[in-house]
């Protein structure tokens, strides 16, 4: 080899590590047409990611906005306005449309959004109230209906009916803020914590349990008690439980939890597999190839700008690869698009609800 073309190949070999190594580019996207936290985002089938829900009753706009990776705009769902507010299920269906639940002082209304049209029809189907609910889709294309203070139920787009019941009478139905994750492809949901609160106390829970067509049973119980925690499937039958808050009884603070557990479907047990440094509640969590991301959130001082990295592979997480996003923010989402890159929207600071986007490239 020529000495000069030499000298150029070790060059380059000497900037690969650094390459690698290079730190992710955070850059701030456009704005919400209304500000938002504890709403929901839902990559479609056509790469557009749908934000539903998380504003307050006050706020005049949109229930629902499309985010289009293409144009890198947040745009109104025509016939979405005043109604989704506040705590609202949303899930993406089999043949593309969008379950949402909202909740009303009647009970639970079932909307379906279309993205061949971009609007939102009401179903025929009214269910009891459900306030803090999470809606789940199951392999057989139903949803499945946890928490808010009633029996387990799933809807089923194909009849515009519900089943009643999930499950038998003893079956849980999911404290306030419980995470729902669905493995091997919905055919399991595996219901994480939780709280249940009043006037008075407040209390973290560590209760599972797995959720099946076939009815319901109980794996063992997290290692830590948590609830505002967030929870991410890890292949087809792993979950990994990241951060959330922890009671210390009537009056008491509620501290953050640092602690990460991983479950196994083939044991149905957890394991404690690592910290964060910064613990957190709050946080969103999206998986990005071998990785999970674990971005913002909150503890007992402020909302958090930190981004922390969990390793797939080594079970742990990495301390060289942590980053920073633009705004803190708590109650937020994370979503990545099919270009690669992670869309970050809304949320809290400091009391306020946000407008802001960021996009993160790494």
């Amino acid at each position: 080899m020529h000495p000069s073309l030499r000298a150029t190949a070790l060059a380059f070999a000497l900037c690969l590590p650094t390459l690698a190594l290079a730190a992710p580019t955070v850059r701030s996207g456009p704005n919400l047409e209304l500000a938002r936290k504890h709403h929901v985002a839902l990559r479609l089938y056509d790469g557009r990611v749908l934000i539903v829900g998380g504003a307050r009753s006050a706020d005049r706009g949109p229930g629902a906005e499309l985010f289009d990776p293409r144009t890198n705009r947040f745009t109104a769902v025509e016939n979405s306005d005043e109604r989704f507010r506040g705590y609202v299920s949303a899930t993406r269906l089999r043949d593309g449309r969008v379950f949402i639940g909202t909740p009303t002082s009647r009970g639970l209304e079932v909307w379906l959004f279309d993205p061949k049209t971009d609007r939102v029809s009401r179903s025929n189907v009214d269910l009891p109230y459900r306030g803090l609910h999470r809606a789940t889709r199951l392999r057989d294309g139903r949803v499945l209906l946890s928490g808010g203070y009633h029996k387990l139920q799933a809807y089923d787009p194909r009849s515009d009916s519900y089943v009643d019941r999930v499950g038998t009478r003893k079956s849980h139905h999911g404290y306030a803020t419980h995470t729902a994750t669905p493995l091997r492809g919905g055919e399991v949901v595996l219901m994480a914590g939780g709280k249940f609160s009043d006037k008075f106390s407040t209390s973290s829970m560590d209760a599972t349990q797995l959720v099946q067509a076939s009815g319901t049973h109980k794996p063992s119980k997290l290692q830590v008690k948590r609830y505002d925690h967030a929870a991410v499937a890890v292949g087809s039958r792993q979950a990994l439980i990241v951060g959330g808050r922890r009671s210390r009884g009537w009056f008491r603070s509620h501290a953050p939890v640092g602690t990460l557990e991983l479950f196994d479907l083939d044991s149905e047990r957890f394991t404690k597999v690592d910290s964060l440094h910064y613990p957190r509640w709050g946080t969103a969590l999206v998986q990005d190839g071998v990785d999970v991301l674990i971005a913002g959130g909150a503890n007992r001082a402020a909302e958090l700008y930190t981004v922390e990295v969990y390793s797939i592979r080594s079970k742990r997480v990495l301390d060289g690869e942590r980053f920073r996003l633009k705004q803190k923010r708590a109650f937020h989402t994370a979503t990545r698009l099919s270009d690669g890159r992670i869309l970050v929207v809304g949320g809290e600071a400091e009391g306020q609800r946000l407008r802001s986007s960021e996009l993160i490239r790494r």
